[in-house]
């Protein structure tokens, strides 16, 4: 069975104020945010069908990347992944550009820093200007201030998308370098992964005793809050690289996390988020570094 389209013209000229590529969750919310703030749109999808709901409010629906792309001086990309981008691009670099075109090509794909860097290549290739992006929301969150967007690429470009990249959320340009938005929003995300599958664990070794989630969480939530001004008293340290005042040494850090892991097998529980970080501590106090204090565990991720 096969499901047509909707009837629509092929743009052959600036139609729209934006076009949006991919309509997943994330892409719809985008253009969904775009067409309440009274901006024209043009949406593109591999399956027509998820244009259906944005052209009954008035969305243009365009056939094809290429020409989602001609209809609007702002396009943006949010597909699976970078390699959807580059597809995209190639049927974009098909369209002739009049001299006086300079076309932005916004990519909010999750990708990593080089993706984006190769991004930015394509893109200019193609006749596009770039911006990378890094959705820091989910969609529900879209088009309101708490929805944070991070932003790299040129600076002069990111001020004339400005105005646009605004409706989506909160925009924030952290600086020139294509790969910066990326490299930053996973920093965040492996920060965030890890707490949470410490907390998972947390809650599982407590749950060996007949604690339940409920009785632990609020007391995790506090205790971690707490954990707050340790992270900024490391700061200088993290920058500098000198660990050499110590709140809390190494060997202190891996007995205790040595008799947690003990205590999880124990109580028949998996330790294995502890483990990473025990052979994390234990490496550095093998290379001589016991003496120094706990944010010394960084050094091993630089290496």
């Amino acid at each position: 069975m096969t499901t047509s389209q909707p009837t629509v013209p092929v743009p052959d000229s600036t139609t729209s104020d934006v076009a949006v590529l991919g309509l997943g969750a994330m892409g719809t919310a985008l253009a969904d945010a775009l067409l309440d703030a009274g901006r024209s749109v043009t949406v593109w999808n591999r399956t027509p069908t998820k244009t259906q709901p944005l052209a009954a409010r008035g969305a243009t629906v365009a056939p094809t990347p290429a020409d989602a792309a001609a209809s609007a001086p702002v396009v943006i990309a949010c597909l699976l992944n970078h390699q959807n981008v580059m597809d995209a691009l190639v049927d974009v670099s098909q369209t002739d550009l009049s001299p006086a075109a300079q076309p932005i090509l916004v990519d909010l794909t999750t990708t990593t820093p080089a993706e984006a860097r190769r991004t930015a290549t394509a893109a200019a290739e193609a006749g596009r200007r770039h911006l990378d992006g890094a959705i820091m929301a989910i969609p529900s969150m879209i088009g309101r201030p708490e929805a944070a967007i991070l932003y790299s690429g040129d600076p002069e470009v990111y001020t004339e998308a400005e105005p646009t990249l605004q409706i989506l959320g909160t925009s924030r340009h952290v600086g020139g370098e294509p790969g910066l938005a990326s490299i930053r929003d996973l920093a965040l995300l492996s920060a965030m992964y890890t707490t949470f599958a410490g907390l998972h664990q947390a809650v599982a070794l407590a749950g060996s005793a007949g604690i339940t989630a409920a009785d632990l969480v609020p007391e995790l939530a506090a205790f971690v809050g707490a954990m707050v001004p340790s992270i900024q008293k490391d700061v200088p340290a993290f920058d500098s690289g000198d660990h050499t005042t110590v709140g809390q040494d190494l060997v202190f850090t891996r007995n205790a996390v040595d008799l947690i892991v003990r205590a999880a097998r124990e109580e028949g529980r998996e330790p294995s988020v502890l483990t990473a970080v025990q052979n994390v501590v234990a490496g550095e106090v093998e290379r001589g570094h016991g003496h120094l204090d706990t944010s010394a565990m960084i050094e091993a991720f630089r290496r």
